[in-house]
């Protein structure tokens, strides 16, 4: 991995991004293979799981199919008659044939559930390519082609934010059954993150959250970065347990009121302090219309 001595334009992050998608495509395309030759042996996909021995064994052999470059955030759960271990990762979007055209990724889960087995499921969230952009920036990412130790920069980044992403898509779909749209829209959503924040809002119409862009933490004043350490602690701990909320609603017959309120009263409080046009000059919504 290369550090450029100083900051890299948009342009230039925005090749490393393709690149970095285009990297992801090809782990993704290795994964699928290889969960379809377990498929065919009988191995791994329709094996049923019913004991926690059975969930870590399975979890190994997921290990060794699953890329080792894909997994961005992997948790386990263990509520007594019923455990999973997750992997998330993000699936990029077919990329687009011109350099200058956006494209977003999803979020993808892979999940071993006890009692069940092998279950593949997208999330509701969407990273925009913007997003991926900032991050490259903050890496100073400037070599091409990507490699192995750029992958895990980037995705590192994500580590912390995409299993609060699933809590808050799980929130935010909520809030709007309840409230309306205006009011899980109008929220300004932080995901911290190792070295900085991702700032994220909630798309109705679409039911899903965009993860719009990222601020490094040297952009960000005392007071922002305390609103980042509260909301650490609020989700330390207890975000684990809720990830597959919305994934897989009352899975684990957990009650996700008391989190949820939790965030939304800090998104409420502290949202307003990370005001895009200040901390990005000159990026206005435009910016995300494509998306």
């Amino acid at each position: 991995m290369m550090l450029a001595p100083a900051r890299i334009d948009q342009s230039l992050a925005r090749s490393v991004r393709r690149a970095y998608f285009r990297s992801l495509l090809s782990e993704w395309d290795r994964t699928t293979a290889a969960l379809r030759e377990a498929g065919r042996r009988n191995t791994f996909r329709n094996r049923w799981i019913t004991s926690e021995k059975q969930l870590r064994a399975q979890a190994r052999v997921l290990e060794k199919i699953v890329s080792p470059r894909l997994p961005i955030a992997q948790v386990r759960l263990d509520a007594r008659s019923r455990g999973a271990s997750v992997v998330l990762a993000l699936l990029p979007d077919p990329l687009p044939a011109s350099v200058t055209a956006t494209s977003n990724a999803s979020v993808e889960a892979m999940m071993l559930l006890r009692p069940d087995g092998f279950v593949c499921k997208p999330v509701n969230v969407v990273v925009s390519g913007h997003a991926v952009d900032r991050v490259i920036q903050r890496c100073r990412l400037m070599e091409l082609p990507i490699g192995r130790e750029d992958l895990a920069a980037v995705n590192a980044e994500f580590a912390d934010a995409l299993p609060l992403a699933c809590v808050a898509a799980s929130a935010l779909r909520r809030l709007c059954a309840t409230d309306g749209a205006d009011a899980a829209e109008a929220l300004n959503v932080l995901l911290p993150a190792p070295h900085g924040v991702f700032l994220a809002s909630w798309q109705a119409a679409a039911c899903r959250l965009l993860v719009r862009t990222f601020v490094g933490r040297d952009q960000l004043n005392d007071a922002e970065r305390a609103a980042l350490d509260d909301l650490r602690q609020i989700a330390a701990g207890s975000i684990e347990s809720h990830v597959l909320d919305d994934i897989l609603p009352g899975w684990l017959s957990l009650d996700p009121q008391a989190l949820h309120t939790e965030l939304l009263d800090a998104w409420r409080r502290f949202g307003w302090r990370f005001d895009v046009d200040r901390l990005h000059p000159g990026l206005s919504d435009l910016a995300w219309s494509a998306h």
